[in-house]
């Protein structure tokens, strides 16, 4: 006879009775209280094991017994002809299957996330009109203002010559391109594209730069963001990874909030991908060559920028160093390289 406790639920009533149960050898279930006639287990309804989980068993008539002694319900199943647990619970119990489907679900994962998403997001980009970007980067600078900038210190005629500059750049464009100058001395030498066209560039990178050719090719590299709407493909690939997170998690509300309050720290630590980089330096690339400016100019201010990073890090930095710093970095050092070997054909 195998014996098991559980609560009885009649089905008429909200009453629960807690009981014993048995099972005789005929295949009969029975209540030590006598809570119902006698009845064939086969003509029980048993419901699937998972894992530890309630099982519950349902009686002819709608009654039901609520039970954990899952060992017994399955041996009572293995003896009068079902199986002792259900497929799901199989599967959750074979350590091999269960290791292989968390290596799947993680693979699944990082190639939906690295992949899936970047690889959307220039499709859903192109099919979003361009005055979604100028709505997003309308307040941008207000708040980039607020929290990093402050007003340029470059003489009226100096912001005037670089000004004229860049329209020749920007000149038969379809966007409206408008170059701002700020100071800052928490981001340094930088430049940045915005998504509604606003290209900011820092006092600090245009007193670094030795000519004006270096920062032409720096202006057209963030042209070259705009461009290709680098910004807007970023919020479209944020917005997809935290509609993913959402399905993940349900929480929206935490999710929407974290968004607007890392959209200014993505524009001020410019962290675009390596493939929007290099996607927006071929753009620079093509317009250099095409308009005959010397392609080493580009390769030398990102050394510049990228040595004034490495010292803003530490004040005395030795050539060493800065050599060190530099190698760490190989991304950049390919794009330098890039536009190295430009030159030289």
């Amino acid at each position: 006879m195998l014996i098991f406790s559980g609560k009885y639920y009649s089905g008429v009533d909200s009453s629960v009775v807690e009981s014993e149960f048995s099972v005789d050898k005929t295949g009969y279930l029975t209540s030590e209280l006598g809570l119902f006639e006698p009845i064939s287990i086969t003509e029980t309804n048993i419901s699937p094991r998972i894992a530890n989980s309630v099982r519950y068993l349902t009686l002819v008539g709608g009654a039901k017994i609520e039970t954990f002694d899952n060992s017994q319900v399955d041996e009572i199943q293995a003896q009068f002809g079902e199986r002792s647990s259900s497929i799901p619970y199989r599967l959750e119990s074979n350590a091999k299957l269960v290791a292989l489907a968390v290596v799947v679900l993680l693979a699944g994962l990082y190639g939906f996330f690295n992949y899936g998403i970047p690889a959307a997001s220039g499709y859903i980009t192109n099919a979003l009109p361009v005055s979604l970007d100028d709505r997003l980067g309308g307040e941008l600078l207000d708040q980039l203002d607020e929290l990093v900038f402050e007003k340029s210190e470059l003489s009226e005629q100096r912001q005037s010559e670089l000004t004229q500059l860049f329209a020749t750049l920007v000149s038969g464009l379809d966007r409206d391109f408008k170059l701002q100058f700020r100071s800052s001395e928490i981001i340094g030498a930088n430049a940045f594209a915005l998504p509604d066209a606003q290209i900011v560039f820092t006092d600090q990178l245009i007193n670094l730069a030795d000519n004006d050719e270096m920062l032409q090719s720096i202006m057209l590299h963030e042209i070259g963001h705009v461009h290709y709407r680098h910004s807007m493909q970023a919020v479209v690939r944020q917005a997809g990874v935290s509609v993913a997170l959402v399905v993940l998690t349900g929480d929206v509300n935490s999710i929407a909030t974290t968004l607007l309050v890392l959209l200014p720290a993505f524009v001020i630590q410019s962290q675009y991908s390596r493939e929007f980089e290099w996607q927006s330096d071929g753009y620079a690339l093509e317009r250099m060559l095409a308009l005959g400016i010397d392609t080493n100019n580009f390769a030398d201010i990102m050394e510049k920028m990228s040595e004034a990073s490495a010292e803003n890090g530490s004040q005395e930095m030795s050539e060493e160093d800065i050599s060190a710093y530099f190698s760490t970095h190989p991304a950049t050092q390919q794009r330098i390289d890039r536009f190295r070997q430009a030159a030289k054909q």
